[in-house]
């Protein structure tokens, strides 16, 4: 996971969409390293016209650094980093989204399938594995779920919604080139 998140920042500064020495306080990704959101303690980010699947379309802009500060402590308070958390659901195989939050000291990652595969409304991601939504709806299966479960989705539910907050209206297009490319 380390050398993953370290070839995504060589490649982020390689292409000049941030010149910081520190890689991203969040970084949320999916296989293949698409991009979807990366985020600065200096209020630099970059984000994926495709908040589901990532990858370019990107966009750069400056926020407010108070703004990624506070939302790092949101993500905090929203139990993130907690040791007890399960950090991954997801299948053999399978597209999945990588969240990785950093702060002084401090380093957690969540991985899940869910959003990939609940994007076309007939299906829905359990503990277990996908269940078709023929009989019910995505509500209605969660009660359903361990607790360990739902808490996972519900701490990703908040993390994600409060690291997409951080997205301006507005940002200058960034060219990339592949994950993983090497400089020329």
């Amino acid at each position: 996971m380390i050398e993953r998140f370290a070839i995504l920042f060589a490649v982020l500064v390689f292409a000049g969409c941030h010149a910081a020495s520190a890689p991203p306080v969040i970084t949320i990704t999916t296989t293949g390293d698409h991009l979807i959101l990366a985020a600065w303690p200096s209020g630099h980010i970059v984000w994926s016209a495709d908040p589901i699947n990532g990858g370019p379309p990107l966009k750069c802009a400056e926020v407010p650094p108070q703004r990624v500060s506070e939302t790092i402590e949101a993500i905090a308070a929203a139990h993130f980093f907690d040791a007890d958390l399960a950090r991954k659901y997801v299948g053999d195989g399978t597209q999945f989204t990588t969240i990785t939050i950093r702060r002084t000291g401090q380093t957690a990652t969540l991985e899940s399938w869910h959003e990939q595969i609940e994007q076309s409304g007939r299906l829905i991601a359990t503990a277990r594995g996908v269940s078709a939504l023929d009989a019910g709806t995505g509500a209605e299966v969660m009660m359903n779920q361990p607790p360990e479960y739902t808490r996972f989705r519900t701490v990703w539910d908040k993390t994600n919604a409060a690291a997409m907050k951080l997205i301006p209206a507005s940002g200058t297009p960034c060219e990339m080139p592949a994950l993983g490319a090497k400089p020329q």
